[in-house]
């Protein structure tokens, strides 16, 4: 690895702890340090991440895998039960890299991710062995075990805020942001305090194109509306449930009588949609689906939820 890289991660890594407990209290009391002889067998990039960052269980909510795991073991004890279930079974320990690191297991038996401690690169590329097709994967082009790992911890270390996956459609304008961590998670931007753009795939290394997703990560319920409300968008897609405290309806409010202050944004067919704004200066999104809706605010403002549908036309 490259010795302005390899600083850089260093450096990254360091803010990323910095964001760890910030957001997640119990990191720090469940820190460890990493095993020194599993930092002197993972390629640099990967040991000047775990340097920093160190071990906690809370990383397996990302099922993350430790970094001190014995990972010849883990990888023969795999390919055992796989072909203990599957007759046809052909690959081997012998067919992955003398250095294969685990990364990921699929929880039901679909395959593995992995990478290779002998290839010291920037960032070693991805491998993989899926199950269904009794085949070996990868390299995977521009995905390597630097980004894949740290962009899990990032999401980790946001886990705390909301998460709303969203598309918008070609025409719009995402403002200038800061890339905060370019070399680890160079698909992560800040966009305030409370609000960054997340890497929409574990191994994103670009903010989404135009059509694609986008991961919002917000701290508050109303930063992710006025974020919206200020942007020029044609479309918008809700790709994951609405945040916020929700009351599920089985019909639409009109759209061409909304209250002043709400403004409809279409989806990608006719029957969805969004609508967002504030109503006596509450935030409000409305989630058009089909013939019914979901109506979201704030969860600390519950009890102005049945105020609001009555607004909508839906008390």
């Amino acid at each position: 690895m490259t010795s302005p890289v390899l600083s850089a991660v260093r450096d990254e890594a360091v803010a990323l702890r910095a964001l760890l407990t910030a957001e997640v209290p119990r990191y720090a009391a469940s820190r460890r340090d990493v095993d020194p002889s599993a930092l002197a067998r993972a390629p640099s990039c990967l040991a000047a991440l775990w340097e920093q960052l160190g071990w906690s269980p809370l990383f397996g909510w990302t099922e993350l895998l430790p970094p001190d795991l014995d990972h010849d073991a883990q990888l023969r004890a795999r390919l055992a039960e796989y072909a203990h279930h599957d007759p046809r079974w052909s690959i081997t320990r012998a067919d992955l890299p003398p250095r294969a690191r685990l990364l990921h297991e699929d929880s039901q038996g679909l395959g593995f991710t992995f990478s290779d401690d002998d290839d010291d690169t920037d960032d070693p590329p991805l491998h993989g062995v899926v199950t269904e097709r009794r085949t070996l994967i990868g390299p995977r082009r521009g995905a390597g075990v630097l980004r894949y790992t740290a962009n899990r911890v990032l999401s980790r270390a946001l886990r705390p805020w909301y998460q709303t996956r969203i598309r918008l459609g070609p025409r719009r304008d995402l403002p200038k942001a800061t890339a905060p961590l370019p070399t680890v998670c160079p698909a992560a931007r800040t966009l305030g305090d409370d609000l960054w753009l997340l890497p929409a795939a574990d191994t994103s290394v670009a903010v989404g194109k135009p059509g694609g997703d986008l991961l919002v990560a917000h701290r508050r319920f109303e930063t992710f509306v006025d974020w919206l409300l200020a942007r020029t968008i044609d479309t918008l897609e809700l790709r994951s449930v609405p945040p916020g405290e929700r009351a599920v309806l089985q019909r639409r409010p009109d759209l061409d009588a909304l209250p002043s202050g709400l403004r409809f944004i279409p989806g990608a067919t006719p029957d969805q949609g969004v609508v967002i704004g504030r109503l006596d200066g509450e935030a409000v999104l409305v989630s058009l689906l089909g013939r019914g809706c979901a109506v979201a605010i704030n969860p600390a403002h519950r009890a102005a939820l049945p105020k609001i549908q009555r607004s909508l036309g839906l008390g």
